[in-house]
């Protein structure tokens, strides 16, 4: 489990988070609640050198706070929080930053 992973893992099912995906060219900011966290992987064959596993997070979207350029969010969608779907920034529901990918990034 990567350390992006572990720290969502840090709260239970249901608990919200603020996400941060993009740059300031193109950035979202959404408020949502974790749904579960999972095994998944790349959809490669096992034998395929590039194959890889990781786990991942299910993530219900609940309000789209902000959104800059082409970002797109539908509200009530679950999405992918995982290294291959990487936000920039999470935060608590209190703006508690709890993980950043300049700091904690793999």
């Amino acid at each position: 489990m990567d350390n992006m992973i572990k720290k969502i893992n840090s709260f239970k099912n249901g608990e919200k988070l603020i996400v941060i995906w993009g740059d300031d060219n193109n950035r979202i900011t959404i408020e949502g609640t974790i749904d579960t966290i999972y095994e998944s992987d790349n959809c490669l064959d096992e034998d395929d050198p590039n194959y890889k596993e990781f786990y991942a997070c299910a993530f219900k979207v609940d309000k789209v706070l902000d959104a800059i350029g082409n970002s797109n969010m539908e509200v009530g969608k679950l999405i992918e929080i995982s290294v291959d779907n990487q936000p920039v920034q999470i935060f608590d529901i209190n703006r508690n930053l709890i993980w950043d990918i300049n700091i904690d990034g793999l």
